[in-house]
């Protein structure tokens, strides 16, 4: 499922190795504890077909989560092969105090997209703005070509966002 190219000059894709060769179950459990350490809040664990995930929240420090206007999620991305650099992430802010979130940025490298990752980042996201009891997400969409703007509206399409032009926006559900 996760065939990552680990050719320096060919991908922008590094492997940091496991500190237990082979040994998923562990990395996991000691990135876990490791991010939550640090402040992270960790938002889902997932098993996938050789190794796993781990969805987090960067916190900023002395902040409290409620009064926290960034959001920053990020997918640790551990294989078999190793832990995945650099980490996809998504990137968005509260605005109109704290009634919208506006998506500022998905950010996943070639090698590792089309896997589903940024769909995981959108789902959290979605599910912030549900628990956060926000009226809607805004966005822009930026494409550099009509294959990937296409792409693009196939994505925010299937998490419900209606477009409009290059503007995107979700609704809350009432």
């Amino acid at each position: 499922m996760f065939s990552i190219n680990n050719n320096p000059r060919n991908s922008k894709i590094q492997k940091v190795k496991l500190q237990v060769p082979g040994d998923v179950k562990y990395e996991l459990h000691s990135t876990y504890n490791l991010l939550l350490k640090e402040g992270y809040q960790v938002l889902s664990v997932l098993n996938i077909k050789n190794g796993g995930i781990i969805v987090y929240r960067h916190l900023y420090e002395d902040t409290n989560l409620y009064e926290e206007n960034s959001i920053v999620l990020k997918i640790r991305l551990i294989t078999n092969k190793g832990t995945v650099f650099p980490e996809p992430y998504l990137y968005a802010h509260y605005i109109s105090a704290r009634t919208t979130i506006d998506l500022a940025d998905i950010f996943i490298e070639e090698p590792i997209r089309n896997l589903g990752l940024g769909s995981i980042l959108m789902k959290h996201l979605l599910q912030i703005a549900v628990d956060s009891q926000v009226d809607k997400v805004t966005g822009l969409m930026v494409s550099d070509d009509s294959q990937h703007k296409a792409k693009q509206i196939n994505f925010y399409t299937k998490h419900g966002f209606e477009i409009s032009g290059n503007r995107l926006l979700w609704k809350q559900s009432t």
